[in-house]
């Protein structure tokens, strides 16, 4: 029987020390160098694990691995039939030009300011709350109930719905101080504050959104026939006709529904899902969405060279 393949990529998080020192010679990284900022690139290039957990160095940082990547693995299986893509936030952006919907060139200038401008739109404004083992409307409820009892909070969103028993909440200081007491009142065991720099896909971020709007009509997206990208926004396939300008630009203040995704994924018939960037987040994601698909994780050069099928 033949596998359908779909690859997915990381987003913000999945950084590390030391991250892309084995890519600084491939093509996505020399064509980066001759493109970014001098500060930026060396940040990337240097891959000190404070410096690229920066948002604005993060996010090319992340990208530029998981291109660069991807190209080794194609070098290798130079056959290798791919019938959909996805990402995680930022990991969209991969899916997009991975699909040839952007640009290389274009795509690498896009996530550096996209970067840049969501780390000065969260800075200072709040941060996010992992809830486990907790069902999504039990969290829905709990969040309209700490926004009635404090009608001065502003900002407090459901951000990413990543797998059976992951939410995370966005929001500002107090807001989240507020839902975690309220999760230990309703007796859910296991919250986690994200080191993050503030909290993304939530309403903070609608300002953010308006600025980037001008970077994302700079792009001449191109509409891919033969190969299924799903959005964050709505866990649907991006369609021909569609205004990507206004999905990409909706999709940094909104929820990432990547459980979804997933899950319509293999109801087209996905069963071998192939993440392709740093971390293995989304591999641990799609095993608890279904343990039955095979989920292989490609994070460095060495996972290329020891793999022996797809």
């Amino acid at each position: 029987m033949t596998k359908k393949i779909a690859i997915v990529f990381p987003g913000q998080g999945s950084q590390y020390e030391a991250m892309g020192k084995d890519l600084l010679g491939s093509r996505v990284y020399k064509l980066a160098k001759d493109i970014l900022d001098k500060d930026t690139y060396e940040a990337i290039a240097n891959a000190n694990i404070e410096e690229i957990s920066k948002t604005r160095y993060a996010q090319p940082a992340i990208f530029m691995n998981s291109m660069a990547l991807l190209d080794e693995l194609l070098n290798k299986y130079k056959n290798l039939e791919v019938a959909a893509m996805a990402g995680l936030s930022l990991g969209e952006y991969s899916a997009l030009c991975s699909s040839a919907m952007i640009g290389l060139e274009k795509a690498i200038r896009l996530v550096a300011k996209r970067g840049q401008i969501m780390g000065q739109g969260v800075k200072g404004q709040g941060t996010m709350l992992a809830i486990m083992k907790t069902p999504l409307d039990t969290i829905e409820e709990i969040v309209c109930q700490v926004k009635k009892s404090n009608p001065d909070i502003k900002n407090l969103d459901i951000a990413n719905i990543n797998c059976p028993g992951q939410i995370v909440v966005g929001g500002e200081f107090s807001a989240i101080d507020k839902l975690e007491d309220a999760c230990k009142e309703r007796s859910i065991k296991k919250t986690v504050k994200l080191n993050v720099e503030g909290p993304f896909h939530t309403s903070v971020l609608k300002p953010s959104a308006d600025i980037f709007r001008q970077e994302l009509e700079k792009i001449d997206f191109k509409f891919n026939k033969d190969i299924k990208v799903y959005k964050n926004l709505d866990a649907s396939v991006y369609g021909r006709d569609q205004d990507y300008v206004d999905i990409l630009m909706k999709q940094m203040y909104s929820r990432v529904m990547f459980e979804q995704t997933i899950k319509n994924m293999i109801d087209d018939g996905i069963d071998t899902f192939i993440e392709v960037g740093p971390g293995k987040s989304l591999a641990g994601f799609i095993k608890k969405i279904d343990k039955t698909k095979k989920v292989i994780n490609i994070q460095n050069l060495d996972d290329i060279r020891e793999m022996s099928e797809v």
